[in-house]
């Protein structure tokens, strides 16, 4: 399944879904400081042409048994037990961890949300389906804008116009690639 979702991913498949278990870390503090209990965010994506769904849970689960264990382990293995008690079925587990930090931004007139994420690269990868991965960060960061208009707000007129180029960008995929090439 790990390997479907990155081959719908690079085929601009017509129906594509992905799985993804997303928590947020505090980039000021050290591993040993930032330990406790965290949300994780239990998030199904699915595309079928351009439409596009997203369906999310949330658990709670120690910090530190989510970066100690491997990939492969056990412990990540349970994966597809916990989508399924969320009403998805079948096997799933980890293939890739990819990491960012991530600023964000709001505009006081429009309120449109902004996201820069830089320092994207991969910080493991289930030794079962890839290679383990260098220090390698990604070349590019990714500038998002969230709001209920399809265009962007004013105050990014410059920006969206001038030196940003609107573009379709997968950090999953871009790491994935990465990994695969070297």
């Amino acid at each position: 399944l790990a390997r479907d979702s990155y081959a719908e991913k690079i085929n601009s498949d017509f129906y594509k879904t992905k799985y993804r278990a997303r928590w947020y870390e505090d980039p000021a503090l050290t591993a040993t400081e930032d330990c406790g209990e965290r949300t994780i965010f239990l998030e199904k994506k699915m595309k079928v042409g351009s439409k596009r769904l997203k369906s999310r849970s949330t658990i709670a689960l120690p910090l530190t048994e989510i970066r100690e264990q491997n990939l492969a382990s056990a412990f990540h293995g349970l994966w597809h037990r916990l989508f399924a008690e969320n009403g998805d079925t079948g096997f799933l587990e980890p293939f890739v961890q990819i990491s960012y930090i991530r600023k964000r931004f709001v505009d006081p007139v429009t309120q449109a949300r902004f996201s820069l994420d830089c320092d994207i690269r991969v910080e493991r990868s289930n030794p079962l389906y890839l290679p383990s991965p260098s220090v390698a960060v990604l070349p590019h960061g990714v500038f998002e804008i969230k709001s209920s208009s399809n265009r962007p707000p004013e105050s990014m007129h410059y920006l969206t116009n001038y030196l940003a180029q609107k573009t379709c960008f997968s950090k999953y995929a871009r790491c994935v690639s990465q990994l695969i090439q070297h």
